[in-house]
């Protein structure tokens, strides 16, 4: 359940930027499955 303050907070944001959220959040969880099932880590990857 969600509070009464991020409900406010979700209500007054704009959904193009609930969206981009929501797709940059996706992009970042998939580049870590990538790293995980590849067996790297973030610094090896920046190298």
């Amino acid at each position: 359940m969600i509070s009464k303050i991020a409900q406010k907070i979700m209500d007054e944001t704009p959904l193009d930027e609930q969206i981009f959220v929501r797709q940059y959040t996706n992009i970042i969880v998939r580049i870590y499955e990538l790293l995980e099932s590849k067996g790297l880590t973030q610094q090896e990857l920046a190298k």
